[in-house]
């Protein structure tokens, strides 16, 4: 073996021991403070002096338990110096409110770090930063919440937010009277021209679960699989338990007054645990969707796909398309033959060697759905409502793809969304984890954001597919998917993850693993399309996840 050999094999044997080992927290929070305080040091005399202005325009406020805010002495710690009501109606348009819990700790330099986000942000109404939680003790930090930028669906999904946020004056004096912090976030967020997401640990949460009022406390304690552990074992306290269903109706009572003030019809429920919401959106009719399905032989993967769409897509109006491509077993006509006997079932062939974009975009020849669903013929729904769980975001005007939970054979993640970056490109989040250790963690029980989802199960509108040209073809088998969400995000479309629709995805039984050295070349190529394209946004780095974690590992996990 060359030097060069050995020493870059130990580099990654290296590399796989030290990720596979727990980050000590506290450590990393030591260097980002470090890092922070080196960015800060080095800004020019100019921009420190403004700086150093708008940390003077800065106002600490305290919500306490009667739901009134206290103004906090900034000489002081923990000492409040006047109490200003329920109104935040009373800030000047140049000042702005920084909003926290009782008993919450700010980091030293926070409101310093604020002022340089307002500086680089002048518009902006509504900040927010990353956080962690006090130690039952009050001497330890932990369960770092590590944030995307602002995503509106996830904000109601759940308060990923929480305390520590900044609002400008001139928003504070229209938002009226909240009640409590989630509600403040929520009417911050109908009115906020332009809301930034600060990437720094600038606030920590107090850690006591008997203290709930809004919600945004359950965020803190529960999105991290122990902590909600935590939680539950507390909870098995009746006077915890109780008070924990009133900050959940409260939270639900917050979302349906945003609802309102929206002028949307949607129901608000318990989501799939106490700190999360599901949203239904409230619509008239059923908009036909075409579900697409390229399929070669297989037939007892492709039947067991069709039923379950039939058992469990909770949805009547909808066509399911089969584009049959170079199947040669005798078995899967026949199946094709009684299938066709079917009123909802159609057809049609495709003769030219795979490339998954160029079949699916044939297929629009007789796709007559408002949306169109493509789907892997080795997937199955297996949880009740999928349709209908993807069409009640697909039908949001400023939804352009909703991507679905699939779990491999053994009930670990498959896909829960994308990660840009992850693996040098793209990668599938939580891809591998237990679905019973994730049924606890936000990101996965939450509908939100992501940059793109995968296209084994993904509705897009059928207009703004059309309008985007489809898959791009000189992408046959590699990136098609991630490619053609981020021209929907170009559009200014979002693309919705949920949950709520959850299938088992038996992956690449029907054309087998890309092993070929000519398959391999082709994946080769299409990835350099794919690099080449979306260079910026791959440099930059995913605005739906965040430059604290890392790349090299799916779960989310702190970047060491």
């Amino acid at each position: 073996m060359k030097k060069n050999g050995a020493g870059a094999a130990v580099k990654r044997l290296y590399r796989k021991i030290l990720l596979s080992r727990p980050v000590d927290y506290e450590i990393w929070l030591q260097g980002q403070r470090k890092a922070r305080e080196r960015y800060l040091s080095k800004r020019p005399e100019e921009e420190k002096n403004c700086g150093a202005k708008l940390e003077q325009s800065i106002r600490i406020l305290t919500l306490g338990e009667n739901g009134e805010y206290t103004e906090r002495d900034p000489e002081v710690a923990g000492r409040y110096s006047k109490a200003v009501g329920k109104s935040l109606w009373d800030a000047g348009d140049h000042e702005y409110l920084l909003l926290v819990e009782e008993g919450a700790v700010l980091e030293h330099d926070a409101k310093k770090v604020y002022a340089d986000a307002i500086e680089n942000h002048p518009k902006a109404d509504l900040f927010y930063c990353d956080s962690d939680r006090l130690s039952s003790d009050g001497k330890h930090f932990e369960q770092p919440q590590c944030k995307p930028d602002f995503d509106p669906y996830y904000l109601q999904s759940t308060d990923y937010i929480g305390g520590g946020f900044l609002l400008s004056g001139r928003l504070a004096k229209k938002m009226g009277s909240p009640e409590g912090l989630y509600d403040c976030l929520l009417r911050a967020a109908d009115l906020a021209e332009e809301v930034v997401h600060v990437p720094q640990i600038l606030y920590h949460q107090p850690c006591d679960i008997s203290d709930m009022r809004d919600g945004q406390k359950t965020h803190a304690c529960c999105s991290d699989t122990g902590i909600a552990q935590e939680m539950h074992a507390c909870c098995s306290d009746t006077g915890i338990a109780q008070e924990m269903l009133a900050c959940c109706s409260d939270t639900e009572e917050a979302l349906e007054a945003h609802f309102r003030r929206r002028g949307v019809l949607a129901q608000v429920e318990k989501g799939m645990q106490p700190y999360t919401r599901r949203i239904t959106y409230i619509y008239g009719n059923e908009p036909l969707v075409s579900i697409i399905i390229p399929n070669k032989d297989h037939k007892e993967d492709l039947e067991k796909c069709i039923d379950s769409i039939r058992r469990f897509g909770g949805y009547s109006q909808y066509e399911i398309i089969i584009v049959e491509n170079n199947s040669t077993s005798r078995e899967i006509m026949e199946y094709y033959e009684e299938l066709e006997k079917h009123g909802d079932v159609k057809i049609t062939v495709y003769k030219g060697e795979f490339n998954y974009s160029k079949i699916n975009n044939f297929a629009l020849g007789c796709a007559r759905g408002e949306y169109l669903l493509f789907l892997n013929n080795d997937t199955e729904m297996i949880t009740e409502g999928c349709i209908k769980a993807m069409v009640n975001y697909a039908r949001q005007q400023d939804v352009g793809a909703v991507g679905a939970l699939l779990l491999y054979g053994d009930d670990t993640i498959q896909h829960a969304g994308v990660i840009l970056g992850y693996g040098g490109i793209a990668g599938h989040a939580f891809e591998g984890m237990p679905l019973e250790q994730a049924k606890k963690i936000l990101p996965v029980i939450s509908a939100r954001s992501y940059s793109a989802v995968t296209a084994a199960c993904m509705m897009v509108r059928h207009s703004l597919f059309e309008k985007l040209g489809g898959f791009d073809e000189a992408l046959g088998v590699a990136y098609n998917d991630i490619d053609l969400c981020l021209r929907i995000g170009e559009a200014k479309k979002k693309v919705i993850y949920t949950p709520y629709a959850c299938l088992r995805h038996y992956e690449s039984k029907t054309r087998g693993l890309e092993l070929t050295a000519e398959k391999a070349e082709r994946i080769r190529k299409e990835t350099e399309i794919f690099q080449d394209r979306w260079e910026k946004i791959l440099r930059d780095g995913d605005p739906h996840y965040n430059p604290n974690l890392t790349l090299e590992k799916p779960d989310f996990s702190l970047k060491v």
